[in-house]
């Protein structure tokens, strides 16, 4: 049970590594949809991980906050909820951060971290896009620079000696909008489709480095042990603390210039901790065996993989789809200011239009040759008044 609705490429990428796990299990599995929950059939039932643990009454998230002999699966928690002693009942709990087991410290319950599972992902047999040596992948967001940085960003991106490649991740920002724009505007870059989970995680792992505002993002990016630097934000701080990373985050601009200038100088191997984490998860599969009925449980995950592949294919589409709605929304609105501006054009160009006109009635009047006449005695005068007083 994840979240299998709103399509974003963390919690895609989640349900695919979950369908991964259960497969090596050999254990027949089933995927709780969230507008049509039975869960009542089911012994146990997998939760998570995503940010899903939430403060306050929520339509939608309150879902995940099943009661049962359930397993949480290195679940992120937002904001500090209060009402969490329900997993006092599980068989197995574990937060994808210390920083997210903390804020469920006062349950009687003991838990575990464990590395969000899309570590777990493999990469496609072929890389959808061909990626040039030397090159760096960005993710960024909508808002996240000033209009004067944004240009400093495009200049300084604009001097890297690298193939930029930007590349849209979190769909429900419009990112793929907002770089498209950046990358008109830096030559040696190009904006990269709207794609799927796995494309993405392959992709990620060709750069040699990579600057996001992304959390998996940068998990994909640390799972291919290519350098990166992340976006400040909790969750991501959490991630980048377990790992003694934290040295790595951004919060502006400058921040952007400078550790990437340092991260391509002095590129850091996580190999020791990303061995330390696949360790981890080793256990975690292992206790998730121990813990789930044999014959069958109730996962994230559907029987058929053809299934699975049709419906990221309706989401990739509907996210293209509202892009292009937004942007042909954007292009209206454009159209509109560029014909009020051209009507101000065109008005401007008729007042001087017939300015010139009345100038040139004037310079043919009888009255402007009796005063261009009247200006030539005065000069002549006064040159002869001049004269004598010398």
């Amino acid at each position: 049970m994840y979240d299998n609705i709103s399509g974003n490429t963390g919690d895609v990428a989640i349900g695919i590594s979950l369908r991964k796990i259960v497969k090596n299990l050999k254990v027949d599995y089933d995927e709780v949809l969230l507008n049509n929950v039975d869960l009542l059939k089911y012994d146990t039932v997998i939760i998570g991980g995503g940010h899903l643990l939430r403060e306050n009454s929520d339509f939608f998230y309150d879902k995940f906050k099943l009661r049962g002999a359930n397993i949480l699966n290195s679940v992120g928690v937002v904001g500090n909820p209060t009402d969490l002693e329900y997993l006092e009942d599980y068989k197995y709990v574990t937060f994808r951060s210390e920083g997210d087991r903390k804020k469920a410290g006062y349950i009687n319950k003991d838990s575990r971290v464990v590395p969000c599972t899309t570590m777990l992902l493999d990469d496609l047999k072929e890389c959808p896009i061909n990626i040039k040596e030397r090159s760096i992948g960005i993710h960024l967001i909508p808002d996240i620079f000033s209009k004067e940085e944004e240009e400093l960003f495009i200049n300084w991106a604009s001097r890297l000696p690298y193939n930029i490649y930007f590349i849209p991740i979190t769909h429900y920002n419009y990112d793929y909008l907002y770089m498209s724009k950046l990358s008109s505007k830096i030559k040696n870059s190009r904006i990269l489709p709207i794609m799927k989970p796995l494309h993405i995680f392959t992709i990620v792992g060709k750069f040699d480095y990579f600057i996001t505002c992304s959390l998996h993002g940068a998990i994909f990016s640390y799972t291919h042990n290519v350098p990166f630097i992340l976006m400040e934000q909790e969750k991501s701080r959490f991630f980048l603390q377990d790992r003694g990373l934290e040295g790595y985050l951004f919060r502006n601009l400058g921040d952007i210039i400078s550790l990437s200038e340092q991260v391509i100088n002095n590129p850091l191997d996580y190999s020791n901790i990303i061995a330390k984490d696949r360790k981890i998860l080793k256990e975690h599969v292992e206790r998730i065996k121990e813990n789930v009925p044999s014959g069958s449980t109730a996962l994230a995950l559907k029987k058929y993989d053809e299934k699975y592949e049709m419906a990221q294919l309706n989401l990739q589409n509907s996210i293209l789809q509202i892009n292009m709605y937004k942007l042909s929304k954007e292009l209206e609105i454009y159209k509109k200011k560029v014909k009020k501006v051209n009507f101000k054009l065109e008005e401007q160009e008729n007042k001087r239009i017939y300015y010139r006109k009345e100038l040139n009635k004037i310079y043919k009047s009888r009255g402007w040759k009796v005063l261009k006449k009247f200006y030539l005695i005065k000069d002549s005068l006064t040159k002869k008044i001049k004269r004598s007083d010398t």
